[in-house]
């Protein structure tokens, strides 16, 4: 059971608050680089010299002062993703300027802190966590409220993070990089959080965008027809006899079926933008009910011939919404305070909140958006002068963008147009996991730009380039160049093999180099064999796939040599 801590200022957070009352449990789960430190039993050690030198150089290349000492804080983090119950951080810099091409946008603090638990999964009300990032060194760089559009914030990332990749300071993998866009139309400040790619910046703008507009339709149909209280019923026996495979699941599981009327909202829930029943589930699912369904989307779901008991139950007349809750007994009086509780904040369209981005590009709320009431000074860490990191942060500064595009096309023998491609849409950070494993810029090149869309196009989804490096460091020993990569993509991603028996089908079907060598020799001791027939006299020699223009590098170098 968790208390509740108040900041330097006396004030208890809002989100602290948030989650005292889901009375949740953590497990954690140890990994190789877990250490006492990370089981709160050790105070920090030194800090990291490394990421401290990175930082401040990174508040030179965005034109911030750079602060003379630095004071670590506390920031009360007690949704299970830090050990400690809180999280350190500290201000390098602060006040710089970047130029873009809507203007200039302000950076308003760069921050060097410590990453938190990754998140496992959570049963219930049980969440496991696994250790593997706790403390990772973790630089958070934060704007000011001049980005003027979805395509702006995309760009001001792009400018931001690219060199910065380019520099190679970011550590491999997906969730290496973890933008937080923050969002107002006016009515509150929103925090979408889990935002990984450009691409998702711009879409979940335009979704939140989409989102409040009908957020503010709802909430003028509720000012005129008045706010519906919600009042939770038990209801199991309406659903004794039901197909619904998620109520059944949901009361072998152990849950409670609750039903309430929604007096007036019939058509509001779910229509068009109108979407008043997703915000009501999200806060189910928040404070760990099973689910919510509504009358909007009904039937469906094997909920037919319940519909009209439940209404009967219930009292509800033609205008009238229900919806359908499934959740522990001991949550009803919470729920039904929580979500009365977002009913009138949608109708006072007090909207501030933290969100996170779903797979689908849509938003599900995450808790009330914290602030400077979860602040206090850190006593473990001592005050530190950085002015002796400064010298060397000066040697270590990022380029520019543009610096960054030209740089990359003219060290790995890539178009311009190439580079900039892959600077622009967010992917050099793939572009260079690919790099370190085929040692060949081309190739990479085309890997990302064509060879991957046009296979996740037949696959029948998105195929992340980790994948991609994934399968390639599964190669046994074998030659990885377009062929041999493309046909075990195709295995593993479109026909769903795994990666080592993808690799296997790979050896049986194509000559490895050694192999085409020897076939390449014995090709040019045929009397009338020329540049003009090596091919086709190869092809006739083997049933194995190869490539062309290699065997045709080694025939040249064979008569070369001889």
């Amino acid at each position: 059971m968790l208390g509740t801590t108040s900041g330097e200022t006396g004030d208890t957070d809002p989100a602290v608050i948030y989650e005292r009352k889901r009375d949740r449990s953590f497990q954690y789960t140890i990994t190789d680089n877990s250490c006492l430190v990370d089981a709160d039993e050790e105070p920090p050690q030194d800090i990291n010299h490394e990421a401290m030198k990175k930082a401040i150089s990174t508040s030179m290349y965005l034109n911030c002062i750079t602060m003379s000492h630095v004071q670590y804080m506390r920031k009360i983090v007690v949704d299970g993703s830090n050990t400690s119950g809180f999280q350190r951080t500290a201000i390098i810099g602060i006040g710089g300027r970047i130029e873009t091409g809507m203007g200039p946008v302000r950076i308003s603090s760069i921050c060097l802190e410590e990453d938190s638990c990754r998140k496992i999964e959570q049963e219930g009300s049980t969440v496991e966590y696994s250790l593997g990032r706790l403390g990772i060194p973790l630089m958070e760089i934060s704007t000011e409220p001049d980005i003027k559009s979805p395509e702006h914030a995309r760009e001001v990332a792009e400018i931001i993070g690219a060199p910065l990749i380019a520099a190679g300071w970011l550590r491999k993998g997906a969730d290496s990089i973890r933008q937080d866009v923050n969002f107002s139309m006016g009515f509150g400040r929103v925090e979408i959080k889990g935002v990984q790619k450009l691409s998702d910046i711009e879409s979940c703008i335009r979704y939140e965008m989409e989102r409040q507009n009908g957020l503010r339709k709802v909430s003028e149909f509720l000012k005129g027809a008045g706010i519906p209280h919600i009042s939770l019923t038990e209801s199991g026996d309406l659903f004794e006899k039901t197909t619904s495979n998620i109520l059944r699941k949901s009361m072998k599981s152990g849950l409670s079926i609750y039903v309430s009327r929604l007096t007036g909202c019939a058509g509001i829930m779910k229509k068009g933008d109108l979407r008043l029943g997703k915000e009501l589930s999200d806060i189910v699912k928040a404070f760990g009910g099973g689910g919510l369904m509504h009358s909007d989307e009904l039937p469906a779901f094997g909920i037919d011939h319940e519909i009209g008991p439940i209404r009967e139950k219930l009292g509800c007349c033609d205008g009238d919404a229900f919806i359908i809750v499934t959740m522990r007994p001991q949550l009803k009086e919470l729920m039904e305070t929580e979500l009365n509780s977002r009913l009138k904040t949608i109708c006072d369209m007090t909207l501030s909140e933290t969100r996170y981005l779903n797979q689908d590009g849509t938003t599900s709320f995450l808790r009330p958006l914290p602030g400077g009431a979860r602040m206090y000074p850190e006593t473990d860490v001592p005050v530190i002068n950085i002015l002796p990191f400064m010298e060397e942060a000066e040697k270590i500064k990022p380029v520019p963008v543009e610096s960054v595009i030209s740089d990359i096309s003219e060290k790995y023998g890539i178009s311009i147009q190439d580079s900039e491609t892959i600077v622009r849409k967010g992917m050099l950070h793939e572009f260079l996991l690919f790099l370190e494993i085929i040692r060949d810029g081309s190739l990479s090149s085309r890997l990302l730009l064509h060879i991957i869309p046009e296979i996740s196009k037949t696959a029948g989804r998105e195929i992340r380039g980790e994948e991609v490096a994934e399968l390639m460091k599964k190669a046994p020993a074998f030659d990885l160049d377009r062929e041999t990569i493309e046909y075990a993509m195709k295995i593993h991603f479109e026909d769903n093999t795994p990666q080592e028996k993808a690799w296997e089908e790979v050896r049986k079907s194509f000559l490895s180099s050694g192999d085409l060598s020897l076939l390449v020799e014995k090709a040019a001791s045929i009397p009338d064999i020329s540049e003009k027939n090596l091919i086709p006299r190869l092809r006739g020699l083997t049933d194995k796939k190869f490539n062309p223009a290699v065997a045709m590098e080694m025939y040249k170098k064979v008569r070369k040599s001889s």
